[in-house]
């Protein structure tokens, strides 16, 4: 099967990255990092991000003067000498505002090349290809999560997950569940979910079992990921690998995940599973319905926020929900410790720097968008002040938390983090937390259910008139559907762009019995935009052909 531009290629292309995923596999296996490793190299690094931020211009930046950042400076009339001056004079994070406030920065539109850069009377185009390190290889590729764009390939290396790994060991020390029965409810390929295991693995945690929520051969892959797909599932129980070859279970039918729950805490009083926050909650609804206590577990959410209605779901059978912030291709960026907040993390910044950059969302409101600069050489990409379409609170503690983040002088938080989607529909603009708070507390207050079990999508009807489905699951049975539109509209009530929507739509609000749908990578987001020259018919078309 020879290279195309359709995807396919020959097998044996796949033999190359499928010895080196084997190699790396076994030496994240052997060697796994121990704590006292851990806390030596993150302490060091934390210390030294001014002279990391300024190695890494010299390295990424400077001699590649067509790179995002070297344009950007250029543009602003900034040179070596005056970001060198910054830091000794503001440290990192304030020579990021000071290059952030010259129009050093890069918005998340920019960023995938959906807008041009314009900076006074420069004007450039960039792709998400101009962000890729250059002085590092991939070792296999994924594909983002994000929640506005149909997700953009991204290179990952083995070095840097390595590293990853260091972080996630001090993640489950802090929770105690270090070297504990251990599994992961995450995608294949096209996501990210071998970087899961290999981390969890790297940190000592090898997984038992990889549940994964889509199917190795999802239509619409490309043929050499589904092949690496299959390359998982005959090399992974080899003794010589030792990986768990990835099974297929879906977010609507957890069982196999709660019977290895189970079984695990039967033979350990402690037991960590890694997965998606809606997958979290729908474990924790499926086993509160079937009456199981999963007391022991402790499940690492992240993904799409960990709500309170999501926290509920898991804490309702015993587990212990922690809230982590990663995104592709990255990794974690931040995660709660046992005296955080709902919605509250403590931001890892000894491999990443972070500052706010204050912009309107759509609704017109102002909120601090989030621009990431990376620190660690090996890191895939070489971001200075770039946005990822997220959005939050940025605060300093005064003084380090008693946990263990605190004890290695991390003093920043996130908190409340959503992404800058808008939700148009027949031409007006809400905010997608409204209907967040629709699927995840109101609708199931009034119909029943709880987070996972509603979804909104935007649909068109005869003509092109765009109007809005309220997706139902059918495993609620019956409910009141004139009861759930009149839920909706009072909750557009609130403000004023929702009483605009509403009239607006008038009657163009319909439930739909069907599944919420989940993206490629296994999120489940409140709302499902019309993808683009694409038409969603509220009523089905008669006699349709899905083969």
């Amino acid at each position: 099967m020879a290279a195309s531009s359709t995807g396919w290629v020959r097998p044996t292309a796949l033999v190359g990255p499928g010895l080196r995923f084997v190699s790396a596999f076994r030496d994240f296996s052997r060697h796994p990092t121990t704590l006292a490793e851990a806390r030596r190299v993150v302490t060091a690094a934390h210390q030294n991000r001014d002279r990391a931020f300024l190695d890494r211009l010299d390295e990424l930046v400077w001699p590649f003067p067509a790179s995002p950042t070297a344009r950007l400076m250029a543009c602003a009339g900034i040179e070596r000498g005056d970001v060198l001056e910054m830091v000794e004079g503001r440290g990192l994070d304030g020579a990021l505002e000071r290059l952030r406030d010259a129009g050093v920065y890069v918005s998340y539109a920019e960023s995938l090349g959906q807008m041009p850069v314009r900076r006074g009377s420069a004007r450039f185009e960039l792709h998400p290809k101009d962000f890729r390190n250059p002085r590092s290889e991939a070792d296999y590729m994924v594909v983002t999560g994000g929640s506005r764009s149909g997700g953009t390939e991204a290179q990952s290396n083995f070095h840097y997950i390595r590293r990853q790994s260091i972080t996630r060991v001090l993640q489950t020390a802090m929770w105690a569940v270090n070297r504990v029965p251990t599994a992961a409810w995450a995608p294949v390929f096209p996501s990210a979910g071998i970087g899961t295991i290999l981390k969890l693995t790297g940190a000592g945690n090898q997984p038992e079992r990889w549940f994964s929520q889509i199917k190795p051969n999802l239509k619409g892959v490309t043929y050499h990921k589904q092949l690496a797909n299959r390359m998982l599932q005959v090399i992974g129980p080899l003794r010589a690998v030792g990986l768990p070859p990835p099974e297929f279970v879906p977010a609507s039918a957890p069982e196999p995940v709660v019977a290895w729950v189970q079984e695990a805490l039967g033979r350990a009083s402690r037991v960590c599973l890694v997965t998606s926050s809606s997958c979290g909650a729908a474990l924790g609804v499926y086993a509160t319905e079937k009456g199981i206590s999963l007391a022991g577990l402790v499940i690492f959410m992240g993904g799409e926020p960990v709500t309170r209605a999501k926290l509920e779901a898991v804490r309702s059978t015993g587990a212990v929900a922690v809230d982590s912030y990663a995104f592709v291709p990255e990794g974690t960026m931040a995660v709660s410790c046992p005296s955080c907040g709902p919605e509250e993390m403590h931001f890892w910044d000894h491999d990443n720097a972070v500052v706010g950059r204050r912009r309107d969302r759509a609704d017109g409101v102002e909120v601090t968008s989030f621009c990431w600069t990376s620190l660690a050489p090996d890191a895939p990409r070489v971001l200075v002040n770039v946005e990822n379409d997220d959005y939050g609170t940025l605060s300093v503690d005064a003084e380090p938390c008693a946990c263990l983040i605190g004890e290695l002088g991390m003093r920043t938080r996130l908190a409340r983090i959503r992404g800058l989607t808008k939700v148009v529909t027949g031409g007006t603009t809400i905010p997608c937390e409204l209907l967040e708070r629709l699927v995840e507390e109101a609708l199931p207050t009034h119909l029943g259910g709880g987070p996972g079990d509603y979804q909104f999508a935007e649909a068109e009807e005869n003509g092109g008139i765009t109007g809005l489905i309220l997706r139902v699951d059918p495993r609620l049975g019956a409910i009141d559907e004139a009861a759930a539109v009149g839920v909706v509209r009072e909750a557009l009530g609130s403000s004023d762009n929702g009483l605009l929507a509403r009239g607006v739509w008038g009657d163009r609000v319909r439930v739909q019995r069907t599944a919420p749908v989940r993206t490629p990578t296994a999120k489940l987001l409140p709302f499902e935009p019309l993808p683009a020259g694409s038409m969603s018919p509220i009523d089905p078309a008669p006699d349709r052909d899905d083969g």
